[in-house]
């Protein structure tokens, strides 16, 4: 027998799992577009100890056409498949008891299959799907004092945009700038993989940029054409990195999806590592979008990805260590869905903050503005990321609370940060995931002035039991009375 693995993708995937699957022959040649199954929050997809959920909740995403056809979802295991059963076509979504996922890594396939005998398949989607083990424990502590980015050694919270282009005009910069955005991105930094990278004309657009983002007052996510190191080219990555690294407007290097998506080999991942440390004599960090698998962890500094609620915050502590940071990436691409309230873009804005990340980014600017079906969207997103940039400084300052910093504890599913810079303090507060909900008591001493962060509404002193409701940030601040 002779198998032939062929790679049709557009970029270089590694095949980390080749072996016999059951599948349908008399497939359709005439496969519908856009058919997809998505998790409704990222706790569906990643599910972790100790989660009050039951069910693994995804939603359909399915092409106008056969009413009749229905959805057979199969859980492929490393060495096992698990037939989970056929759904019918709708808008609710697919709930998945926890009870039939095992501990480990999976592959959920979604097959949509018309309703005839024997079904013909008509599209298929493949979901990752990861549990993990039940007795993992953490330590809830490593949230409340979590490493930053350091630039020039003094801690640096980065909020920022991907997709920035030069060529837009210089009003949708200085926006952000005004938002209180400090680090920008684009794609040009990364190349194209699959045309001939002309290193110079390369260096020369890359420069560019950095100088424009310099100008205008922003730091630059800097991204590595990281498949140089894969395919051998070490040393033209090597003298890449070292004619850009002088410029003062790289905060961080990036590479993205090397694992999660592409399987990269992790000797990959090692040499560009190892190349990006040896090639920047100001040792800037690199910190790729990739999840942080303890092996994976080893070779970066750092992460920028994606992830909610308080779990994830604890699984990335856990295996990144006391050094290095977590920026997080909120996905602000809404097609087919109804944009975020300013009231839920807070929530999506603040909480990854409070669980531990400290640095925010937001994919992308195009979706934001032109795809996001609400012409206000992107006003409310600048709205809540200007909010946090008031808050940011009294979150990596480090110095510690005052005495009349009020009592605080909370009840229910919720977790607490507290943060002071000067004269002034905060109290962020968020549910522990999208389901989850809780209360906040405070006890207000008399010295204490105490306002809520977003509406100004005022507290007297006394005790107070606020609600943190779903999808919702309470934030709080406090100063002290003058006399």
């Amino acid at each position: 027998v002779v198998i032939l693995v062929q790679n049709r993708s557009r970029a270089t995937i590694w095949y980390d799992d080749v072996s016999f699957r059951e599948i349908l022959t008399n497939k359709t040649d005439e496969s519908p577009a856009g058919f997809t199954l998505q998790p409704v929050a990222a706790t569906d997809s990643m599910i972790f100890p100790g989660t009050a959920q039951q069910t693994a909740n995804f939603i359909m995403r399915v092409p106008k056409g056969d009413s009749k056809a229905k959805v057979r979802l199969l859980l492929w295991g490393a060495d096992t498949v698990t037939e989970l059963g056929d759904f019918p076509i709708g808008d609710a979504p697919v709930q998945i008891p926890h009870a039939k996922i095992p501990v480990g890594e999976h592959r959920l396939v979604a097959r949509l299959l018309t309703d005839t005998r024997p079904p013909t398949m008509l599209a298929e989607h493949t979901q990752r799907v990861v549990r993990l083990d039940p007795d993992l424990t953490f330590d809830a502590s490593s949230l409340q004092n979590p490493p930053s980015l350091k630039l020039k050694g003094e801690p640096f919270f980065p909020i920022g945009m991907y997709g920035m282009r030069t060529n837009w005009r210089n009003s949708y910069w200085r926006d952000l700038r005004k938002a209180g955005f400090n680090c920008l991105h684009d794609y040009v930094f990364e190349g194209n993989p699959l045309k001939p990278i002309d290193t110079v004309a390369h260096i020369k657009t890359c420069r560019a940029y950095l100088d424009e983002a310099e100008k205008q007052g922003f730091k630059v996510m800097t991204g590595v054409p990281r498949w140089l190191a894969e395919t051998g080219k070490k040393d033209r990555l090597k003298a890449w990195i070292e004619e850009l690294a002088p410029h003062p407007a790289i905060a961080f290097w990036y590479s993205d999806e090397m694992i999660s998506i592409r399987h990269t080999p992790l000797r990959h991942v090692e040499a560009l590592h190892r190349i990006v440390q040896a090639s920047d004599p100001r040792q800037r960090a690199y910190l790729p979008f990739d999840e942080p698998t303890e092996a994976f962890a080893a070779h970066c500094d750092g992460i920028a990805w994606g992830g909610s609620g308080k779990f994830a915050g604890l699984l990335y502590r856990s295996r990144l260590g006391k050094e290095k940071p977590w920026l997080s990436v909120v996905n602000v691409s809404f097609r087919g869905r109804k944009a975020p309230s300013l009231d839920e873009q807070r929530y999506l804005t603040f909480s990854p903050v409070v669980f531990g990340a400290r640095g925010i980014f937001f994919w992308m600017y195009s979706e934001a503005r032109w795809h996001s079906g609400d012409p206000d969207y992107l006003g409310r997103l600048l709205q809540s990321a200007s909010e946090l940039s008031r808050i940011t400084p009294a979150i990596i300052s480090g110095e510690p609370l005052p005495n009349w910093y009020p009592e605080a504890e909370s009840a229910g599913e919720v977790t607490l940060l507290r943060c002071r810079k000067g004269d002034a303090a905060y109290l962020l507060a968020t549910p522990n995931s999208d389901q989850a909900e809780g209360t906040c008591k405070l006890v207000i001493p008399q010295a204490t002035d105490a306002k809520d962060f977003f509406s100004d509404q005022r507290f007297a002193p006394g005790t107070w039991e606020l609600e943190v409701t779903r999808g919702r940030i309470l934030a709080l601040k406090f100063t002290a009375k003058q006399p």
